[in-house]
């Protein structure tokens, strides 16, 4: 019932809130491939949360149908 899918909608929202934390945590580590060189930019196109506006971030709707 409602229950159920309240659940399942905070478990899923705590799920993208790690993956985004995640994200973060690696874009500085220069270890990873294509972290280094001129111009690199943070990698963001899937990180969930962005402040309003055109930021090149979140989830596009192909992937999150």
């Amino acid at each position: 019932g409602d229950a159920e899918m309240v659940e399942a909608f905070y478990g899923f929202a705590s799920e993208i809130q790690r993956i985004e934390k995640e994200i973060e945590k690696r874009n500085p580590d220069m270890s990873l491939k294509n972290r280094c060189g001129a111009g690199v930019l943070p990698y963001e196109l899937l990180a969930p949360s962005s402040e309003p506006g055109v930021t090149c971030r979140g989830i596009p709707n192909s992937v999150s149908i």
